[in-house]
């Protein structure tokens, strides 16, 4: 066993050292929340998962990059995709609601992102019905599109969900009762605080 660890320390040691010869260098981008264009809408969405129910916690940012709208909702389900189709379609439901024509929808879940814009992927059969539907509003409101975000440009949408998991808040909820957790993107504000 000795000599298979010092084999492996010395591949790894040649490994690292060739990289640094060669210059190799990544570099690393961060990537935060940005505000939709002027006349625009963002919203984000993200799910919270335990044990058969989820908390969809959804985040309505304008061009100015003020938060206008934060809703919850609570579903049992039996994945997180399903989780997250079900964020996305309670957002859609509220974009109709405020009769909102032009928006940009986004989550952290890329099957979900790809499954309702591109209509030649199959999507798995627990949320089947659910992409369907989207897909369906998608067409009526042709000036909605879709994204995907990476978790640090979705946390505000994140902590609504994980936030809404301990008290029976359902649909809008009050800006002024949010925790400040949720006007952050891990350290990226979403509002400017004057």
């Amino acid at each position: 066993m000795p000599a298979l660890v010092t084999l492996v320390s010395r591949q790894t040691k040649l490994h690292w050292h060739s990289i640094i010869q060669a210059g190799f260098t990544r570099k690393i981008a961060i990537q935060k929340w940005s505000p939709p264009p002027k006349g625009a809408v963002k919203i984000n969405t993200d799910a919270s998962f335990i044990n058969g129910n989820s908390t969809a916690g959804i985040i309505f940012g304008d061009h100015c990059g003020t938060v206008t709208h934060a809703a919850v909702f609570k579903h049992k389900c039996l994945d997180s995709f399903s989780a997250e189709c079900l964020a996305l379609l309670d957002a859609c439901n509220l974009l109709i609601e405020l009769n909102i024509h032009n928006a940009t929808l986004e989550s952290d879940c890329l099957n979900a992102i790809t499954f309702i814009v591109d209509k030649s992927e199959y999507c798995f059969w627990q949320a089947d019905a659910v992409i369907s539907k989207i897909r369906k509003l998608l067409d009526k409101w042709p000036l909605w599109s879709f994204c995907f975000a990476p978790r640090v440009a979705n946390g505000a949408a994140h902590a609504l969900a994980y936030w809404a998991w301990n008290n029976e808040l359902k649909g809008f909820v009050p800006l002024n009762s949010l925790p400040v957790t949720v006007f952050c993107d891990l350290g990226f504000p979403i509002v400017e605080v004057v």
